[in-house]
């Protein structure tokens, strides 16, 4: 394209975000710009699949967010380009297509981020999954017993499942730790339950330590030891009413293994304002935990 027709072209594009085109034949020229551009960003979508966790989470972001972005380009040019057709005479015309367009702006301005976070939430739990784990297993009691201790980050229900194969005699699991992520948490609790182990903590078992604690079969807690809760988190891509779906959803899996509803929920909830460290004697009416042991 010579320096002309390139100068030409950019005039269109410009002409159409002023609204200057109105609803001339001239529209679809950067209509169809911007349908190449969002087809060529969801291409990139499909693609992103193709590559490692970390780039390919990225890669889907960037996409997406170029992808709404030229939405709402195509649809703020046409909103100005209907209101510049009213005034022109073509007020049936023009202001219909203005206030379609201004919904339109609307709909991608409330739901475009929606789409987005839940497209890209598959993309960031696989880079999470492929982060190593820095949690400490190790096996005691003639490989019968596993130690799993520390934050549960990504990679440690991994880290337990090549663990559990290594000593296939385990029948029982101590925990402890300050908590963890959610989604390795859960994975770990329910390896937990598939393998049939008991678990036991003798120390601080917070937040997504004890989520992982609710797997075992048998669940006992030593002397001075603390199971702590508090209303989860979603970082970075939850909101608030997101966050009381799943703290809910975490009050119904402890209801499901023989926990009180009422303290399920409230240790899942902002009524404590903190982390919540109930009595051994609480835990066990609650049904959380089956007895006090000595070791």
């Amino acid at each position: 394209m010579d320096d002309g027709a390139d100068h030409a072209s950019r005039g269109v594009v410009g002409r159409y975000w002023r609204g200057e085109l109105g609803l001339s034949r001239l529209l679809w020229k950067p209509v169809a710009a911007a349908a190449a551009v969002m087809a060529a960003c969801l291409g990139l979508v499909v693609a992103s699949g193709l590559f490692a966790p970390m780039p390919a989470f990225f890669l889907g972001l960037a996409a997406w967010t170029a992808a709404l972005a030229v939405a709402a380009w195509l649809c703020l040019g046409l909103f100005r380009s209907g209101m510049t057709h009213g005034r022109r005479g073509g007020r049936a015309l023009g202001y219909g297509v203005a206030a379609l367009a201004g919904l339109a702006v609307i709909a991608v301005a409330a739901r475009g981020p929606g789409l987005v976070r839940a497209n890209l939430e598959p993309s960031f739990a696989r880079v999470q999954e492929s982060l190593p784990s820095s949690v400490a297993i190790r096996a005691i009691h003639g490989g019968t017993e596993l130690v799993l201790d520390g934050y549960f980050d990504n990679g440690s229900a991994k880290a337990l499942r090549e663990a559990a194969a290594k000593y296939p005699a385990v029948t029982r699991i101590r925990l402890g730790g300050a908590g963890g992520e959610l989604r390795e948490s859960r994975w770990i609790r329910d390896f937990i339950a598939e393998q049939g182990w008991d678990t036991y903590t003798s120390t601080e078992c917070w937040s997504g330590c004890a989520i992982a604690f609710l797997g075992g079969v048998r669940r006992t807690i030593g002397p001075g030891a603390r199971l702590g809760f508090h209303s989860a988190s979603i970082w970075p891509l939850g909101n608030e009413a997101k966050e009381r779906a799943v703290n809910e959803q975490i009050a119904l899996e402890m209801i499901e293994r023989g926990v009180d509803p009422v303290f399920a929920r409230k240790a899942w909830s902002k009524q404590h304002g903190g982390m919540w460290f109930p009595s051994h004697e609480a835990l066990i009416r609650a049904g959380l935990v089956h007895a006090a042991a000595a070791l």
